[in-house]
């Protein structure tokens, strides 16, 4: 056993009996090809035997496992997705909600009229039933949701500059968070070529289409940007194209240097007017 072999073992200069002290050895080596590490380990002291050797290397191997965990998911990106999940999800409630007390009170007071006016009627009203304080409890509930819902696109709104500049300023704070999430985080998103970036959040109809049961699809979440909503149905499939291109850039702009790039943006800006200009020439 040489000295140069010795220094790539994990247990080199750690102490036995601290499992910490091994697991940041395993997470910070590396090594080229492997080597005896038992008879090694055996040899150099670390361990008695070598039932002690393998099982001093799955603990400190479960510790390593567990702290690398643990910093995944405390990234910045890893919290935004779930401030943009549960956002998204106060508002599929609300909108639930909302239509269950719609309802609710349409059969109630049999009056047409909007939400907010029936709202109002039955809690100015002097004589209230049973009913009445469930239905204006619902609607507290709905006003509540609505209000953190908010309250968390605030949230996001003001950290998305921090943790994903470029896109943000492409996309908005609210789409740039979902992409992340969707992608799940912004390393994963980084990674993936404009094509996969493109059609996120519309996986159902791409394996539609995969099964040969629909066209595929020119666009997922990213519609929601004025940049594809607002463009001719002719040409959304070129500015989708092109967006997501750019977004893709931004990206990895953001996971490898995190600088703000405004050039990024002015050029999707200069090909989207060329795209509709073109267009409208036909």
């Amino acid at each position: 056993m040489s000295e140069k072999d010795l220094e790539h073992a994990w247990f080199y200069q750690t102490n036995p009996e601290d499992i910490l002290t091994g697991a940041i050895a395993i997470e910070e080596g590396s090594c080229i090809s492997p080597l005896p590490w038992p008879s090694m380990a055996l040899e150099y002291g670390y361990a008695p035997t070598p039932d002690e050797y393998y099982s001093r290397l799955y603990n400190s191997a479960c510790e390593a496992a567990q702290k690398s965990a643990s910093n995944l998911t405390k990234t910045p990106d890893r919290q935004i997705s779930h401030a943009i999940r549960t956002m998204d999800d106060y508002s599929r409630i609300e909108n639930e909600l909302t239509a269950r007390l719609s309802e609710w009170l349409g059969d109630y007071t049999g009056i047409s009229q909007d939400l907010q006016t029936s709202i109002e009627t039955i809690a100015t009203n002097s004589d209230h039933s049973h009913f009445d304080a469930h239905i204006l409890s619902l609607h507290n509930q709905i006003v509540s949701l609505s209000d953190k819902r908010e309250k968390l696109a605030h949230f996001i709104e003001s950290e998305m500059p921090h943790i994903s500049p470029n896109l943000t300023q492409m996309a908005g704070p609210l789409l740039a968070a979902r992409l992340i999430s969707i992608a799940g985080g912004l390393e994963k998103l980084a990674k993936k070529p404009s094509g996969t970036l493109q059609v996120l959040g519309a996986e159902n109809a791409l394996f539609a289409h995969l099964r040969g049961r629909a066209t595929s699809p020119k666009h997922g979440v990213i519609y929601t940007h004025e940049y594809i909503s607002k463009t001719h149905p002719r040409l959304r499939g070129n500015v989708a194209r092109a967006f997501s291109g750019k977004l893709s850039i931004a990206a990895r702009i953001d996971y490898y240097s995190g600088t703000l790039n405004p050039e990024v943006h002015s050029d999707l800006l200069a090909k989207i007017d060329q795209i509709r200009s073109r267009g409208e020439s036909k």
